[in-house]
């Protein structure tokens, strides 16, 4: 702020620990705040929350609006095909009785609702089919570009896309146009990344906080202004000096995991469970008022809500998603994919990147299989649930991993490594996809996600120590390349879940069940392997036992 001193005019500079100096002839003179200042340092203080949050804000609201978006898509699909044997259901439900959950079905019925099940599944096989190829290819070209420029643009993007997908099942649904049209926006919003973007640039980004402090080959200047006795302003804005080309090449050689603080990667890996715990909390919240909404709105409505929640968004995200200034950035469009494939050459690294990726894997497998078809089981006979039963149903499975976290910390406390808190994570899977197959009683879709709460940190874990492996300078590279294995094999079980039970709804209607178990079980032995390898060498590196497992075995 300008002051008067012996006729001289002084700019205050204010410095690290709130007080202010004039900087002239690099002496400090301290002067108490000025009004005007402490005023304007709270306004951009309140500006400043929003844009430092603003990644998370946007994340969770959309996470909420997808939710609904996601629920509409399921449920309508099976009551479109419900509607196409409506008469003949009104036909037989008059002249023999026997509605739907009412008790046992006539065989006329039961073949007529085995049949729109049937239909159901195939056209979710169908929108499977249109969608993982761009998804795969868009999703991975995202998150490259992402390590290049910044993670901004991802939390942007998908917006553009959901808008054609909504927009076009909004309507099919008001003009009654055939199924087959949704279609075309899985596949448009698929070339746009989806969600998948936003998912693995939050990833990245609680991350991104997680850099050493002090790097070699670069030397950081904050900014500082100062004002001269002959009124000549000084601007040194931030620079970075890098040395020669020699010991840049000497820094590109290093490990690429030392950009990481590893006495700060438990808090980290607190970071990416707390994520998925946010982003499950928020859509159990949507999903428990989803059913009133569906009830009370109808599908097309709701679907509007979804598109007006939508542009709001985006327009939130555009104004306050910044760049944090603290990624690091590569410095081209195929660095990334240098920097994994480097660290694929180290045998240790390579046999846990496979182990640990392989048993995620799997378990996406499984949780597809099980939750492909689990809607168009539960609102088929016997059960025959409603739009707010099934919203009760996903609010309850998505709200378990408000647990996760004391879970995790206590399972922390005894020693246990993030391989070996992955391991109990799907025997938990295990045990409760086998209790839904074989019991077929209401109470077990409430008793299930209590079965599985230890299940919600294997993805987690598993996302922590593959991001350790590879380090900083490729995380959204990283996450994307796991996500892209995830919608691989979640292709894969969709369309083996809806075959199967396409296959076997006569006779064993809950087959994708028991698949889901026995991928469950293949991802314990994989994550138990890890385990085992990991506590044969003594872990002396806080925050990062798989590291410091490499670091051994490579010697």
């Amino acid at each position: 702020m300008g002051k008067e001193k012996n006729g001289v005019a002084t700019n205050y500079i204010k410095t690290a620990n709130g007080e202010y100096h004039n900087g002239t002839n690099g002496h400090n003179e301290k002067k108490p705040i000025p009004a005007e200042s402490s005023e304007m340092d709270n306004g951009l203080s309140q500006r400043s929350f929003l844009h430092r949050h603003a990644f998370m804000i946007t994340l969770l609201l959309n996470t909420m609006v997808d939710g609904l978006g996601s629920s509409v898509s399921s449920q309508f699909r099976y009551r479109y095909f419900h509607a196409k044997y409506q008469d003949q259901l009104d036909y037989y439900n008059v002249t023999k009785g026997g509605e739907c959950g009412a008790g046992e079905l006539d065989p006329d019925v039961k073949a007529i609702e085995d049949q729109i099940s049937k239909e159901t599944a195939q056209w979710n096989m169908y929108g499977d089919y249109a969608s993982v190829a761009p998804l795969l290819v868009a999703s991975i070209l995202i998150g490259m570009k992402s390590d290049q420029i910044g993670r901004r643009f991802l939390f942007i993007l998908p917006f553009i896309s959901s808008f054609v997908n909504y927009g076009i099942k909004a309507s099919v649904i008001r003009f009654d146009l055939h199924y087959g049209y949704t279609l075309i926006g899985e596949f448009l919003a698929a070339c746009a990344g989806g969600n998948i973007g936003m998912y693995f640039a939050g990833y990245a980004l609680v991350s991104d906080t997680h850099g050493k402090k002090h790097k070699a080959g670069s030397v950081k200047s904050n900014t500082v202004a100062a004002t001269c006795n002959d009124n000549t302003t000084i601007q040194a804005k931030d620079v970075e000096k890098n040395h020669d080309s020699s010991e840049k090449a000497q820094v590109a050689d290093n490990d690429d995991d030392e950009d990481l603080d590893m006495s700060r990667e438990k808090a980290r890996t607190y970071k990416i469970v707390g994520l998925d715990v946010m982003r499950r909390i928020a859509s159990s919240i949507i999903s428990f008022a989803t059913g009133y909404v569906i009830r009370y709105a109808g599908f097309f409505y709701t679907l509007v809500i979804v598109l007006c929640c939508k542009v709001l968004l985006m327009v939130f995200a555009y104004v306050f998603v910044t760049e944090t200034g603290e990624q690091k950035k590569t410095g081209g469009f195929m660095a990334p994919l240098r920097i994994i494939g480097k660290a694929l050459k180290d045998p240790a690294k390579k046999t846990t990147l496979i182990l640990v990726n392989l048993g995620l894997c799997f378990t996406i497998f499984g949780f597809c299989d099980e939750f492909a078809v689990l809607h168009t089981y539960e609102m088929s006979p016997p059960f025959c649930l409603d739009s707010v039963q099934l919203g009760w149903l996903s609010s309850e499975s998505r709200f378990r991993g408000i647990f996760a976290i004391p879970l995790m910390w206590l399972w922390r406390r005894f020693g246990f490594s993030e391989a070996t808190i992955a391991a109990i994570g799907v025997m938990s899977q295990v045990a409760s996809t086998l209790v839904l197959a074989t019991l077929r009683y209401m109470w077990v879709f409430f008793a299930v996600p209590a079965i599985q709460i230890p299940g919600t940190l294997s993805t987690a874990m598993a996302k922590a120590i593959t991001s350790r492996l590879i380090g900083r300078s490729a995380l959204a590279s990283t996450f994307a390349l796991i996500l892209a294995g995830e919608e691989v094999f979640w292709f894969g079980g969709s369309i083996s879940a809806n075959y199967m039970y396409q296959r076997f709804l006569p006779t064993l209607p809950t087959a994708p069940f028991y698949l889901a178990s026995g991928a469950f079980g293949v991802a314990f032995i994989l994550f138990t392997i890890q385990s085992v390898r990991q506590h044969r060498s003594p872990v002396l590196m806080p925050g990062a036992p798989e590291l410091q497992h490499e670091k051994t075995v490579s010697k």
